[in-house]
């Protein structure tokens, strides 16, 4: 038995395959956007490109977002702060009654800001 179809109509078969299933996935990708079309990204509502965005500020919005961040930090340094001073109070307070002495530190020496530089680095680290 010899094959009565030649190559060219195997070739022009596959590609009208492709065609075929290419426009079903561009229905699909079309359908999936129609879907979503109504959301529309608050920073490119005007439809420029995203390589350019026009970018829309809402004051409220802001405002929240403000509000938003002070609520986290501010209460957040405060404490860091608030501990800070504890530790350098406390340092001192230590130093005057006789913390070098009990732990054999030369009060000539650089021990004692060594120990200070450790608290500093500490806070800084967070």
């Amino acid at each position: 038995m010899t094959s009565t179809t030649s190559p060219a109509a195997v070739i022009d078969a596959m590609r009208d395959i492709e065609r075929a299933s290419s426009s079903e996935d561009e229905k699909l990708h079309d359908s999936k956007h129609s879907d979503n079309a109504a959301v529309v990204s608050p920073l490119y509502a005007t439809g420029t490109p995203i390589s350019e965005p026009s970018l829309i500020y809402d004051a409220a919005r802001e405002k929240a977002l403000v509000r938003k961040i002070d609520f986290y930090i501010v209460p957040a340094v405060a404490l860091l702060y608030l501990m800070c001073f504890i530790d350098r109070a406390n340092v001192g307070n230590a130093r005057i009654a006789g913390l070098e002495k009990d732990l054999g530190m030369n009060p000539k020496s650089y021990d004692f800001n060594i120990l200070l530089t450790a608290f500093y680095a500490a806070y800084a680290a967070f």
